[in-house]
């Protein structure tokens, strides 16, 4: 059987290390066997909350085409002839990690007569399961969204336009290009033409090139604009008490920051609600609780949080949050081996809470 104390006083009596780093703990295990080298003893960690947030945005740039000044005159119609740019949030979530809690560290010290005990740990030593074979699920991060780039390849103009002085010549050459292969365009679809595509294939190269070159050559009055997706992830530590702050920044016109630098930009508020709170223990019960023979645990509280932007809603989560928990212990003969196998325990990496208890 396991026997479980505060590492607090007994740290200097296992022979096992770890680096406490304060950062997301990823989805990876290292096992740790309990020999009599280490004297069957694995100093564990349980964990601390905090959030992290991982918000994507879309940044849309127009750039002038560099004839737009005359595409009134050549296309009958307005076009842009300034350069601008806005943003938007595509999407949003929400999600707990833990973090090593250097203050909740703890001693397994197993049985020699226990048959071979072992420990998974994640970074920094975190508790993720006694005796467990499984490991935990890899977290697979979404692709970003990915836009077709502008093609401003320059059509296949006669030489006058490279010879052509003035941009005003270079208009007036462009914009003839132009309605020549508009005028191409409708005579091989409206059958026009001396010699036809020999068959469906052979027209839709064509008409494929042609159209290729009809938007090369608009482009030079048009313009262009040129879609982007970026992701930007912020983590919080949370109190134990209710929140409401600004998380970060957006401008529809600059886009996203972590403090306003543009007059226009509009904060996406984060707001955390605790909704459960574990019973608090007084000082002689945790103190029992972190003496005792038992497998020290979270018992995490509940919190709602949620982010907003200008109004909307952009994500809202109900996770467990360690700032308003407690520990709780297991009693040590969990461990009794039975015939059946020997009894594993998982914890959540994230919350240091139990997950299950099997027999493997």
């Amino acid at each position: 059987m396991a026997i479980y104390k505060s590492v607090k006083r007994l740290s200097l009596l296992v022979a096992c290390a770890f680096s406490l780093w304060q950062a997301p703990l990823k989805a990876q295990v290292q096992r740790y066997n309990a020999t009599g080298e280490n004297n069957y003893g694995i100093v564990y960690t349980l964990p601390k909350t905090k959030y992290e947030f991982i918000i994507t945005t879309k940044q849309c740039v127009f750039t002038p085409g560099e004839l737009s000044a005359w595409g009134s005159k050549y296309l009958g119609k307005d076009v842009g002839v300034k350069s601008w740019q806005t943003s938007e949030i595509l999407d949003a979530k929400i999600r707990v990690v833990g973090v090593p809690n250097t203050e909740k560290q703890y001693l397994v010290a197993f049985d020699k007569k226990t048959i071979a005990p072992f420990v998974n740990l994640a970074p920094g030593g975190v508790l993720y399961s006694i005796n467990g074979k499984n490991l935990p699920a890899q977290q697979v991060e979404e692709s970003l969204p990915t836009y077709a780039k502008p093609n401003r390849a320059l059509p296949s103009f006669p030489k006058e336009y490279s010879l052509a002085i003035t941009q005003a010549k270079r208009a007036e050459i462009a914009s003839t290009y132009l309605y020549d292969i508009r005028e191409n365009l409708m005579n091989i679809v409206s059958g026009e033409v001396d010699q036809m595509p020999k068959d469906g294939e052979s027209m839709r190269l064509i008409l494929d090139k042609l159209r290729g070159e009809e938007q090369r050559a608009l482009r030079l009055f048009e313009g262009d604009t040129t879609m982007t997706a970026q992701r930007y992830t912020l983590s919080i530590e949370p109190k134990a008490e209710d929140m409401e702050q600004p998380l970060a920044y957006l401008s529809p016109t600059s886009g996203f920051s972590e403090s306003k630098t543009a007059q226009d930009a509009k904060p996406i508020t984060l707001r955390i609600k605790i909704v459960e709170r574990s019973p608090e223990l007084d000082p002689k019960e945790l103190a029992r609780r972190e003496k005792s023979e038992g497998i020290v645990y979270n018992l995490p509280g509940i919190a709602e949080v949620s982010l907003v932007y200008d109004g909307k809603e952009l994500a809202k989560e109900r996770l467990p949050i360690t700032q308003v928990g407690t520990i709780q212990t297991m009693s040590k003969k969990m461990f009794n081996i039975k015939e059946a196998g020997t009894t594993a325990i998982y914890f959540d990496l994230n919350s240091g809470a139990l997950n299950r208890v099997t027999t493997e």
